[in-house]
């Protein structure tokens, strides 16, 4: 396998060494932006999955070959997610929004459309609350963490339509994004809860396909497709490890303390009744209870 040196994200070039950039973003299937400056001006190539974006623009083909023979000047690659229908852009290597009417597998050939090296969280509250992750390596599917179910249900996950996803970008340069990892008490945090199992790569992609209803696609019916990349991706592993957290273990788990809990006073009850005291109210009812008889009864006498 042909090795290919790790460029910075910015830096100078010598006539015709923008090549070398080239290359490098079709072997690393770069996702972003593309800018060479020199003294005979400013380009900008916006790229996806490591080719020319022809979608926006079908004359960057004659831009991109101009570049490999421009001369001196500098280059910077600045990585970004391109926009997805329904979903917002709060930071370039971040994507959250919610299902429907996508399915999630339309999620998925979104993010092998964008070769995604990085993850995707979906959450569900139907019919329960669910959190999955899905791990990406160049637009290949790396591995699965599916919550409380079993790996024979992958395929429900990836028919659903309701859910609230976050898809996260992992940068080749050591760009940060605010984190949207679950919480360090995650049932996912705790591996020693997770059944691994290996399974057919070819399998789940053709789960994935048969839930995937044909939105969020790359470019549309009469747009320009986006040009393949010189260099042939490194091909995906043939299987997947899935990791099932078993629900029995699920169940079993005390919930940790959490620094959220609301502490609340002490409540103080007022102290029991002694019983010699219940005796003494007793004895004083019945006493004039006694007394009020009495009384009457003169009354009646003296009457009498």
């Amino acid at each position: 396998m042909m090795t290919i040196p790790v460029i910075p994200a910015s830096g100078a070039v010598s006539p015709g060494e923008m090549d070398r950039v080239l290359t490098w973003c079709a072997h690393e299937r770069f996702t972003g932006l593309l800018t060479f400056e020199s003294s005979v001006g400013e380009v900008s190539l916006p790229m996806r999955g490591g080719a020319l974006d022809l979608g926006l623009d079908p004359s960057l083909v004659e831009v991109a070959e101009s570049l490999r023979r421009a001369p001196a000047g500098r280059y910077t690659l600045t990585e970004a997610l391109p926009p997805l229908e329904g979903a917002s852009a709060m930071h370039p290597l971040r994507r959250e929004g919610r299902l429907g009417p996508a399915t999630f597998a339309d999620l998925l050939r979104w993010c092998e459309d964008v070769a995604l090296t990085g993850t995707v969280h979906l959450s569900v509250t139907r019919p329960e609350a669910r959190s999955h992750v899905f791990s990406f390596v160049r637009g290949g599917l790396a591995s699965v963490e599916l919550e409380s179910w079993s790996e024979r249900d992958l395929s429900e996950v990836f028919a659903l339509d309701e859910g609230v996803f976050v898809v996260r970008l992992t940068s080749r340069f050591g760009a940060t994004t605010p984190s949207q990892m679950p919480p360090a008490d995650d049932a996912r945090a705790r591996r020693d809860d997770l059944r691994a199992v290996r399974l057919g790569l070819e399998g789940i992609l053709r789960k994935r396909d048969a839930a995937s209803s044909g939105r969020w696609r790359c470019g549309s019916a009469d747009a320009a497709p986006v040009a393949r990349p010189s260099l042939a991706p490194v091909p995906p592993e043939s299987a997947v490890v899935v990791y099932v957290l078993d629900p029995a273990s699920l169940a079993a788990r005390k919930a940790p303390p959490s620094d959220r809990t609301e502490r609340l006073d002490a409540i103080v009850l007022p102290a029991p009744a002694r019983p010699a005291w219940i005796a003494a109210c007793v004895l004083g009812f019945l006493c004039v209870v006694a007394a009020g008889f009495g009384i009457a009864a003169g009354v009646d006498l003296l009457r009498s």
